[in-house]
């Protein structure tokens, strides 16, 4: 559930389709219709080892976490994330991170999004 303020920058498209209002107690609250919901999926895994039956994303959210590693562990994990996504993918890092000097493979699309495979 997530407070209905959330939603003020989701299309509303997006919210007809997607998103259920909350009613009673809930009514200032929303969450993600089932559906989509059912596509998402969260693990835990440990980025300089991901294993290979992780399986493959259009979307990985990688936030303030490069900003923990040294250049070489950073250029490890950025690989085994890119071994993972789908072509056309979207990498999510963190506003005071880059990937200047840590790959070749995505292409910066905007400040801490960049996608593989991507035509500029």
């Amino acid at each position: 559930m997530y407070p209905i303020q959330r939603a003020e920058n989701i299309p509303k498209h997006y919210l007809h389709q997607y998103c259920l209002k909350g009613t009673g107690d809930k009514s200032l609250q929303f969450k993600v219709c089932r559906e989509l919901r059912s596509q998402v999926e969260f693990r835990h895994a440990n980025l300089q080892q991901l294993p290979e039956r992780l399986g493959s994303f259009d979307l990985v959210l990688l936030r303030n976490v490069m900003i923990y590693f040294d250049q070489p562990s950073k250029q490890r994990v950025v690989a085994n994330i890119i071994r993972h996504m789908n072509a056309g993918g979207f990498l999510l890092i963190g506003h005071a991170e880059s990937l200047t000097g840590v790959t070749d493979k995505v292409n910066l699309l905007q400040p801490s999004v960049y996608r593989l495979g991507a035509k500029l």
